[in-house]
């Protein structure tokens, strides 16, 4: 999970092309509304079920001068989700050791 404060410190560019044309292996910013807050979390996406994506999420562990890192929950966290959720496609991240992910 990302705060609004966190989420100017991830590399948001979309990539050659449109959110509309993502595709397995694709990671995602996504943004889900709450009552009054906006919650931005980062995921790949795993399958496709006709127009929605399936996704699973990653875990922020820490924050680096130069980048984010996360890990995979050790419960998956994965889920249908909305594509008007996905906001932004991310970059493909550097592995880092123990199953870290960097942003």
């Amino acid at each position: 999970m990302i705060e609004n404060s966190e989420k100017d410190e991830i590399d948001t560019r979309i990539l050659e092309g449109r959110v509309e044309e993502r595709k397995i292996g694709d990671w995602v910013l996504m943004q889900f509304c709450m009552k009054k807050t906006k919650r931005y979390y980062v995921g790949e996406i795993t399958a496709l079920n006709g127009l929605e994506p399936v996704v699973r999420f990653l875990r922020k562990t820490k924050t680096l001068p130069s980048a984010t890192v996360f890990i995979a929950p050790s419960a998956e966290d994965v889920s249908e989700v909305l594509d008007s959720s996905i906001i932004a496609i991310l970059p493909s991240p550097t592995p880092g050791c123990r199953g870290e992910y960097i942003f």
